[in-house]
């Protein structure tokens, strides 16, 4: 039951982190803004790239540890998660994000990173 125990936990927490990705994907998809910048659409080339990359990783992250080791998917992941979280501080500080959206995010990134990291140091240890 371990190794499909590490494999619900790798496929949960990629699919955790192309639901972040999909924030990004339905805030590139809203109605223009009523005040239009001169960035809006570097905005949304952004949006959509973060709506589609982390998605990508994920599977990444769970094919590697479905075909090869399922420690280095965990690894993968434990990798992305904290660094899609600072990439959305980075437009967070310049107003690309609601106000209240990082709060919540750095207490999903907590437990998620604390999980992945509990998780990587079982099974090397």
């Amino acid at each position: 039951p371990i190794p499909n125990l590490m494999m619900a936990f790798v496929s949960y927490c990629a699919v955790s982190l192309a639901f972040f990705g999909a924030v990004h994907w339905g805030l590139a998809l809203e109605p223009a803004p009523v005040i239009v910048t001169s960035r809006a659409d570097r905005t949304d080339i952004t949006r959509l790239v973060l709506g589609v990359v982390p998605a990508f990783v994920g599977w990444v992250a769970a094919y590697t540890a479905f075909a090869w080791m399922p420690v280095a998917g965990v690894a993968i992941l434990a990798v992305a998660v904290p660094l899609l979280a600072l990439l959305e501080r980075q437009g967070w500080r310049t107003g690309a994000l609601p106000s209240g959206y990082m709060g919540l995010r750095w207490i999903v990134t907590a437990i998620t990173e604390c999980c992945l990291l509990v998780v990587l140091v079982a099974r090397l240890f």
